[in-house]
């Protein structure tokens, strides 16, 4: 038989293994929660990023059009009371300048010599005269612009227009009738700018005859504006036929000289709209000046062009007009043939 006091101290041992082991587990789990985070807690692995596929932008779209607004070379070119539609074009990167040479027909020779320039001049003739035909054959043979130099009655009855001249007192028909006979005159006129017209192309009521005839025949007018009341240029716009007009006279003075600086004053004009139209006569100042610069034109960032390359298209939204201090001032209009 055991003692009870054996037994006694086996249970308190056995109890004290018991505790520690379960001091131990403890320490073991705490150790495992502290070390070793839970799976929820531990920061997400880090995701490889895909490479964004590269997203191809469609074609450019084009520019919307430039509107370039009418801006008047001098007091001479003062806007008319007529409202003036204005076209949408693209301004052109390089300035474009247009020299028309009128009152031609006169003289060969001197219609020879400008030809012989090799610039894209812009022959406009008067019909009736003794090489009028003969000039604009040649003209168009040669590649150049040919155009009808149209007489029209002017405020001084000192000047004479010429045959062919329209009047104010004509009726419709004979208004429609002169104006075949000198187109018949000038074979190949692709248009026409008026020759003096100082009172015809103030009247809006027969400008607007002559227009519709020379809209009817798929042509174009320049108008020349020898005064700054007409409405030519307004009128053609409102009836839809092509139209462009007078920037810079070249050669009121006969001046060598001064017609280089009008030349360039021409040039200037063009950096500053975009384009520009020059007319001048075919007097011997007037050539030479011509042969000496025209050559020059691109170096000045200037390109000389055919005065159909700056015909305003008809019915155009309107912009308003940007005033700009004129730079030519009001010159006599130039009435009087000097031609050998």
């Amino acid at each position: 038989m055991k003692r009870p006091g054996r037994c006694g101290e086996l249970a308190g041992r056995v109890n004290l293994l018991l505790l520690g082991l379960g001091v131990l587990l403890a320490m073991v789990l705490v150790a495992v929660l502290i070390f070793f985070p839970k799976a929820s807690e531990r920061p997400a692995p880090e995701k490889t990023k895909e490479p964004q596929q590269e997203v191809l932008a469609g074609p450019e779209k084009a520019p919307p059009p430039v509107m370039e607004p009418d801006v008047p070379s001098g007091s001479a070119s003062v806007t008319a009371p007529l409202p003036e539609p204005q076209a949408v074009t693209n301004k052109p990167s390089v300035p474009r300048v247009a020299i028309i040479i009128d009152d031609l027909g006169a003289s060969h020779k001197k219609a020879e010599r400008l030809l012989a320039i090799g610039a894209p001049l812009t022959f406009s003739i008067l019909p009736h005269l003794k090489y009028s035909r003969k000039i604009a054959q040649v003209v168009k043979e040669s590649g150049k612009t040919v155009m009808l130099h149209l007489p029209m009655e002017p405020k001084s009855k000192a000047h004479k227009s010429g045959d062919g001249a329209l009047w104010v007192s004509y009726g419709n028909a004979k208004i429609i009738e002169a104006l075949k006979s000198d187109f018949e005159s000038v074979p190949g006129a692709l248009g026409a700018n008026n020759h003096m017209g100082s009172l015809f192309t103030e009247s809006g009521e027969k400008m607007a005859i002559v227009l519709k005839e020379i809209g009817k025949r798929g042509l174009f007018f320049v108008d020349s504006r020898t005064t700054a009341g007409s409405v030519a240029y307004e009128t053609a716009i409102q009836l839809n036929v092509p139209s462009a007009k007078r920037d810079v006279f070249l050669d009121n003075d006969r001046d060598k000289a001064k017609i280089t600086e009008n030349i360039l004053l021409l040039v200037k004009v063009a950096k500053r709209k975009g384009s520009a139209i020059g007319i001048g006569h075919p007097y011997p100042e007037t050539i030479s000046a011509l042969e000496e610069v025209l050559p020059t034109l691109r170096g000045m960032g200037v390109l000389l062009v055919p005065v159909t390359e700056l015909l305003v298209a008809p019915a155009t939204p309107a912009v308003p007009v940007v005033p700009v201090v004129p730079v030519v001032p009001v010159v006599p209009e130039n009435e009087t043939l000097t031609l050998n």
